[in-house]
């Protein structure tokens, strides 16, 4: 395989990757969650949710949300912008791949 083609799928990947991130988060969350309040969760509705966790951090780190990872995204950022601008001219398919990687991040990161 030549070199420009291995960038462009590497930079595809890095476009799909936060989705695939979010959705297993997703699943994970939820399966924490059913086990803690029985597979019924979202439909149980204020005090009729009962939860197995022993201590309150327990309850925390099951309910909250994660924990933004400033140290991977910043630099996964950095890397995309980087090889954008340095290989962009000789392969300009990458200016639309790499909006698309940074908008799906972006949007990974608001929901």
């Amino acid at each position: 395989m030549e070199t420009g083609n291995l960038i462009v799928q590497t930079m595809l990947i890095f476009a799909v990757f936060p989705y695939l991130n979010f959705f297993i988060y997703y699943i994970l969350s939820y399966l924490f969650r059913a086990l803690d309040s029985g597979p019924l969760y979202f439909l149980k509705k204020g005090k009729d949710r009962k939860t197995k966790m022993a201590s309150v951090q327990a309850f925390v780190d099951t309910y909250a949300g994660p924990e933004f990872d400033l140290y991977y995204r910043y630099p996964q950022l950095i890397n995309t912008v980087w090889v954008i601008f340095t290989y962009g001219v000789a392969l300009p398919i990458l200016y639309p791949v790499g909006l698309v990687c940074m908008v799906n991040t972006y949007i990974c990161e608001r929901i």
